[in-house]
């Protein structure tokens, strides 16, 4: 997994205003097309639509990114793919129709929302949606149902678990012994993980450190200055970045 360290990853492509003035919506066709003219690796994530497809979409709800109500998953991925982000000609992609564009020009670290029990369900929509790709590519997840599933179902692939301080998951959102686990990074072993991907913020740490010492590639996420990208440097293998070009 030698491309997953080479070159700096744009967080859900490389989107905003601030390089030429272009208006490129996170998690679109043109952050991602950005991204591969910049010669960077892809991070994007993905959401489950009503009839099952995966989605590349970072909310649960639609109306941060849309201006519309109600969530994702209440409708099926053929109107998803009509909606419009951020105001722009962009739109909601499927992965498929995104690994189909990026064509192995860059790798891609898809990233898998955890939805619960329908996480094994959004795991298998994106298998089904990488079945035959021939670029380079991983999955990771908060929910390491996610990577389990891929280690049964889909071994080749690479997986990584998402992590960051207990401390900071915000109440309520998951429970505090399964934040405690994954701050820990307790499953690196169970789902077979070949990297982690931990924030920038709670670097360094004693289970970053022993995960890089096993093997495991080591991707900090999200990285947005130089001051960042040198802790960074000292405690990771490579970048997530935003809003700054490393």
């Amino acid at each position: 997994m030698d491309w997953l360290t080479r070159r700096p990853i744009a967080h859900r492509g490389l989107h905003g205003r601030w390089i030429d003035g272009a208006r490129r919506p996170e998690n679109t066709r043109a952050a991602f097309l950005a991204a591969i003219r910049h010669g960077y690796g892809i991070e994007l994530d993905l959401v489950l639509s009503g009839d099952g497809v995966a989605m590349v979409f970072h909310d649960e709800a639609l109306s941060r990114l849309t201006g519309r109500p109600g969530l994702a998953a209440d409708h099926d991925a053929a109107t998803l793919g009509t909606f419009a982000v951020l105001g722009t000609a962009e739109t909601i992609p499927t992965l498929a129709q995104v690994v189909r564009l990026v064509d192995g020009r860059a790798p891609l670290v898809i990233e898998i929302k955890g939805c619960g029990a329908l996480t094994p369900v959004l795991a298998e929509a994106t298998a089904r949606a990488l079945h035959k790709y021939q670029g380079p590519h991983c999955i990771k997840s908060f929910d390491p149902a996610a990577p389990a599933w891929f280690r049964t179902h889909a071994p080749a692939v690479p997986r990584g678990l998402v992590a960051m301080r207990a401390s900071d998951w915000d109440e309520g959102e998951i429970g505090a012994e399964r934040a405690r686990l994954l701050e820990q990074l307790a499953d690196l072993d169970r789902v077979g993980a070949s990297f982690v991907s931990y924030d920038i913020n709670a670097l360094p740490n004693r289970a970053v450190a022993q995960a890089r010492a096993s093997g495991r590639a080591v991707i900090t996420w999200t990285v947005r200055n130089a001051r960042q990208r040198a802790r960074a440097a000292a405690f990771a293998d490579n970048i997530v970045f935003e809003n700054w070009l490393p």
